[in-house]
């Protein structure tokens, strides 16, 4: 293992990658691809909001009797905003 590399970042640029650019349709893959991209999406959506609004975890916590979040990650926020 090397030192140098955020191995997070690493993560998260393959991630991006095959969330992003799938097969071709007419590929052998592509059904697979579809099935695995959901799968990746429903983990984050449970584990991490992905695709939450900010309203919506207010929303939750609120609810819950958790604190009100007042800025989204890098601190600042938009109505609307997902993250």
């Amino acid at each position: 293992m090397d030192p140098s590399v955020d191995s997070l970042a690493v993560l998260g640029n393959v991630l991006e990658e095959f969330m992003d650019v799938g097969p071709k349709e007419e590929s052998a893959y592509f059904d697979d691809w579809v099935v695995d991209r959901e799968r990746v999406v429903s983990v984050l959506e449970r584990s991490t909001g992905f695709g939450t609004t900010v309203a919506e975890v207010a929303a939750q916590r609120s609810s819950s009797g958790r604190s009100i979040p007042t800025s989204g990650p890098g601190g600042t926020h938009r109505p609307g905003e997902t993250y």
